[in-house]
């Protein structure tokens, strides 16, 4: 309990730190002891249940993710487990970004997952990735898409919210609601999933549906079309690091080796 206590306060230290220098402290001391305070706070009631927007920065900046929803008219939020964050959803998020000028983003992380709760080692560990290759994180409790949509109109009415989502994850959602009830949780939202290559009508329920008319397909290009995080963990258990060196944006991937071999 001890050695995991350690863990999630040397992480939590880390996230505080710039992620493009992680010698360099970007804030003063009262400022960065902040923010730790307020993350800690944040994982503590995630444990309980507790319901908390984070906003984590690249620079090591921490905050509550309501204080900067007025930053554009249009918020990115791309949902995921990025376990780890690989090129392929780097793609989906830029393209999305080009696809709305002026908009501003976070890839989200969420303690309650379809596959259970997250640990707060793993979770931190997957943010910290994100971190290091440039990107703003938002932490919560709820994973539920709806709650999400539902938090953040609730915090800034006006918001256009543009949700990046893999295609497996978003035909989940339409299998889950009627169309009725998408129409009803995600109305004004816009969803944009990745084509897959040789596959062709890959959401058939969407077509001609106006509940489904958020939906958008962007196209990338074939090398990170099929790209998949289960893919990396099994190369990298195999010892294939060669082959992960186009994968895995940034300096991500000695960060995610070091703590692969760590746990072998």
């Amino acid at each position: 309990m001890v050695e995991r206590s350690a863990q999630v306060g040397a992480l939590v230290a880390e996230c505080c730190r710039s992620a493009s220098d992680p010698k360099r402290l970007p804030q003063n001391r009262q400022t960065r002891s902040v923010s730790r305070l307020l993350l800690k706070r944040a994982l503590l009631g995630f444990k309980e249940g507790h319901e908390q927007y984070v906003l984590l920065e690249p620079d090591g900046t921490i905050d509550l993710l309501k204080n900067a929803l007025g930053r554009s008219g249009t918020l990115i939020y791309y949902k995921g487990s990025f376990n780890p964050i690989h090129v392929g959803h780097v793609a989906l998020f830029e393209a999305s970004r080009r696809r709305h000028p002026g908009s501003w983003g976070v890839f989200a992380l969420s303690v309650h997952t379809n596959k259970g709760l997250l640990d707060t080692v793993k979770m931190l560990f997957r943010a910290r990735l994100i971190l290091r290759a440039g990107y703003a994180v938002a932490l919560s409790y709820s994973g539920y898409f709806y709650e999400n949509v539902a938090w953040i109109h609730a915090q800034a009415p006006g918001l256009r919210l543009v949700m990046p989502t893999g295609v497996d994850a978003l035909r989940r959602l339409i299998h889950y609601f009627s169309p009725e009830a998408f129409a009803d949780h995600f109305s004004g939202v816009i969803f944009e999933y990745a084509d897959r290559e040789g596959q062709k009508k890959l959401l058939p329920e969407v077509g001609g549906n106006p509940a489904y008319s958020g939906i958008r397909c962007v196209q990338l290009v074939p090398e990170v079309r099929t790209l998949t995080s289960s893919a990396i963990r099994e190369a990298a258990r195999k010892g294939m690091e060669q082959d992960l060196s186009s994968q895995m944006p940034g300096d991500t991937l000695q960060l995610f080796l070091k703590r692969w071999r760590g746990r072998s």
